[in-house]
């Protein structure tokens, strides 16, 4: 690994994905997380693009429930965004973990944790441009990984990389399926537009699994996991869960 990217000091990989890279890097004397794209995605018109669109979108967030981005561009030629660093754990390793442990956590802790998330959502999807006009931003992409936990409490919601606003000219194009097939709502799933109603479904499976410490549509098959997002019966997490407050 590079010891410096322009005049961020890279220190270690903290995420990796399909098109980018995330590293935890120094800024006179600031931590931050640098993310950085595959030089080989830099030809793909369609990944520049959908990268270029989170830092535009994600840039105009100001949350206290949102990962907040520093800002964009080129450095040595390289496509990438800095983004705050959150000293903690995703909500997928801390549920895991937890379970590993034998010792979950609480149901006052993860309904705050939702209901931080829920503020996220509600912000982003009534966020208005400069004239007034309402963005109408959906994430997309509304997945464990995505729940961001500090070891301060306070849980923040990251990676608006697919996320879409219809009224810009980089939104997503509708039919095109993005993101985790088993946290997609129907529509989703089926590649049909979609508006802020299916980033709150997808939240809607990450508390009924948070609460169950069950994974609620599977299949072997993304097929098969479509097919159980349509049609499979979703059973109240107090049938489940024994002691779970109805």
């Amino acid at each position: 690994m590079r010891e410096r990217l322009g005049r961020y000091k890279l220190l270690c990989k903290i995420a990796s994905g399909g098109v980018a890279h995330v590293f935890l890097v120094r800024d006179e004397g600031k931590l931050l997380a640098l993310k950085v794209l595959h030089p080989n995605m830099m030809t793909d018109e369609d990944v520049l693009k959908m990268f270029i669109s989170e830092a535009k979108i994600a840039s105009n967030l100001r949350h206290q429930n949102i990962v907040t981005i520093g800002g964009f561009g080129e450095v040595d030629a390289i496509h990438c965004l800095t983004m705050e660093y959150v000293f903690g754990v995703n909500l997928a390793d801390l549920l895991r973990d937890g379970s590993q442990a034998s010792k979950p956590v609480t149901v006052g802790c993860l309904l705050s944790i939702i209901a931080a998330t829920c503020d996220a959502l509600d912000y982003a999807h009534n966020l208005a441009g400069d004239d007034g006009t309402p963005m109408r931003i959906v994430h997309r992409d509304v997945t464990p990984h995505n729940v961001l936990v500090g070891y301060n409490g306070v849980a923040k919601l990251a990676d608006f990389g697919i996320a879409k606003a219809v009224n810009r000219g980089w939104e997503t194009t509708a039919g095109i399926v993005k993101g985790k097939f088993c946290y997609m709502s129907p529509e989703q799933a089926l590649g049909r537009k979609i508006d802020a109603r299916s980033d709150i479904f997808s939240l809607g499976i990450i508390l009924w699994e948070a609460l169950t410490g069950r994974e609620l549509f599977t299949g072997a098959s993304p097929i098969q996991i479509f097919d159980a997002i349509r049609e499979a019966p979703i059973l109240p997490p107090s049938r489940i869960t024994p002691g779970l407050s109805p």
